[in-house]
């Protein structure tokens, strides 16, 4: 078991289906700021644990365990995890062979997905990069599959937000 911050002992890391990411638009800069700074502070503190995909899918809620198998076969798949948190399904679907790129405009996020990549031996896999998801084209790669937990109520402008998911697919 690990220990969380708030000294509650959790079988996963605190906060590791946590995701968000915002657009920034001037009427939202604020908005972004500020959940910025709650979420880098609410990652601060974040212990690794490994992560095995049959264990990972049976525990999982049931509505998280149907998603998790919708993903179907990512081996070779290169995979966009939009809003990361923590990096749960980045190394999750890393796991299952998948090249990962995980994105979040949360540094303390970032830095916990690289941390839980490395600690599960899948850091040559995982490319955590913090990023407006509003860029994720900048990235490069066209992606076989995007994923993310969470995170679809934070994409504001949400009609800018799909033609830019039209552009990476």
């Amino acid at each position: 078991p690990l220990r969380d911050p708030r000294g509650s002992t959790a079988r996963r890391a605190p906060y590791g289906g946590a995701q968000v990411a915002l657009a920034a638009s001037p009427s939202r800069s604020n908005s972004l700021a500020s959940a910025r700074e709650f979420w880098t502070t609410r990652q601060a503190e974040f212990f690794p644990y490994a992560i095995d995909p049959p264990a990972y899918r049976q525990q999982a809620a049931p509505v998280l365990r149907a998603y998790l198998e919708g993903f179907g076969d990512v081996d070779g798949k290169v995979v966009l995890d939009l809003g990361c948190g923590n990096g749960e399904l980045a190394v999750y679907a890393a796991r299952l062979g998948a090249t990962v790129w995980a994105v979040d405009f949360s540094a303390s996020g970032v830095r916990n997905t690289g941390t839980l990549a490395e600690h599960n031996g899948v850091g040559d896999r995982v490319q955590a990069v913090e990023l407006d998801a509003m860029a994720v084209a900048d990235l490069g790669p066209e992606f076989d599959l995007v994923i993310g937990k969470n995170v679809l109520h934070h994409l504001e402008p949400f009609q800018e937000f799909v033609g830019t998911l039209h552009d990476i697919l």
